[in-house]
């Protein structure tokens, strides 16, 4: 299962987003898709579809619960299993909005040609909610030079949780060679710990209430922050595509406008009144699973104010992707990858 080669990587993510063609299977896909609705009034509403994220407070239901989505109606889709698949699902027309896919992996979907606009930043890491590589206590992971042989979980291949393995072996002087040694195993989140802990992997990347869980049964340590590393800022965002901005212009301003207030509820609220507000209408909806999921729920750790998305958040991920192979020579700027156009929030 080693990553290296670069083609385990490209399998992961550049056949997720070059697969679907471009421009125009993106504009047929989920512009057509989010039709209006009749309601009992005959005020036609737009349907945004959507992935839930299990263990982390999903926004647009937050919005929609706080009652910011008025004319929106919310369709759930299933479960974000990885920002490359949620990237492929919203190319192929499947849902309308990506809740939450790695930076990095947006801008190598951009760069490839696909018309995508980043259009919030969902999630952060500051010191008080970190990504943090954890392994069976009496495993010393701390020094980048201990991680060579050894296996280590990540969600998914060519998202967040390698960026930031490279880039922690890459600063801590590990070679190219040396970092090839560092076999990455892609484990679903729920499992990894489980994995941990029976020896199957060495370590694994995890964050949020499945970090709190994990370091609840007293057999784990953490062995580093990527806040430590990398300071605070905002490494996952929510994305739509072009041709849904353009064909919905006042329904954007609406749906992204009032996922930053839902946004900012959650960075002005403690935690507990974001859950008061979210889960009840959760349990409503059929969705008592991930209510139940968030029971350790205490922040996304979005740095910005309702998430208004910053250039340097962008241009940190341009030389990864680059000695990874995903992007070369010039690519689109990354101040046209995103937009904070519709963001209330966001600097005039």
């Amino acid at each position: 299962m080693n990553r290296r080669p670069s083609p385990r990587l490209l399998s992961a993510l550049v056949s997720s987003v070059t697969l679907l063609g471009v421009g125009t299977a993106l504009a047929g896909g989920s512009a057509a898709s989010a039709k209006p609705l009749a309601t009992a009034s005959n005020a036609p509403k737009t349907t945004v579809r959507y992935q839930d994220t299990a263990g982390l407070l999903n926004y647009v239901q937050l919005a929609k619960a706080l009652g910011y989505l008025p004319d929106i109606t919310l369709k759930n889709v299933g479960s974000v299993t990885g920002g490359p698949a949620a990237l492929q699902d919203l190319a192929t027309g499947q849902i309308d909005y990506v809740s939450v896919a790695f930076t990095g992996a947006i801008e190598n979907a951009i760069a490839k040609g696909n018309k995508l606009k980043a259009v919030l930043s969902v999630l952060g890491s500051a010191d008080n909610n970190y990504t943090a590589l954890i392994s069976k206590k009496g495993i010393d992971l701390s020094s980048p030079k201990s991680w060579i042989g050894k296996k280590i979980a990540v969600n998914t291949l060519g998202a967040t949780e390698q960026a930031l393995v490279d880039t922690w072996l890459q600063r801590g002087g590990l070679t190219k060679a040396q970092i090839a040694q560092v076999t990455l195993v892609p484990v679903t989140p729920l499992d990894a710990t489980d994995a941990v802990l029976h020896g199957q992997v060495d370590g694994t990347l995890t964050s949020g209430p499945l970090l709190a869980e994990a370091l609840k049964t007293g057999q784990v340590q953490i062995d580093f922050k990527d806040s430590s590393f990398l300071g605070a800022y905002d490494s996952n965002d929510a994305v739509m595509t072009s041709a849904w901005l353009a064909a919905h212009p006042a329904d954007a301003k609406e749906f992204i406008g009032g996922v930053a207030k839902a946004i900012r509820f959650t960075q002005t609220h403690p935690s507990k009144a974001s859950l008061a507000k979210l889960v009840p209408w959760l349990k409503a909806n059929g969705l008592s699973e991930d209510a139940n999921a968030l029971q350790y729920w205490t922040t996304n750790g979005v740095v910005t104010p309702g998430g208004y998305i910053k250039t340097s958040y962008f241009s940190q991920w341009i030389p990864w992707l680059k000695s990874q192979h995903l992007i070369s020579g010039a690519t689109v700027g990354v101040n046209a990858m995103f937009t904070n156009a519709y963001n209330p929030y966001a600097p005039k």
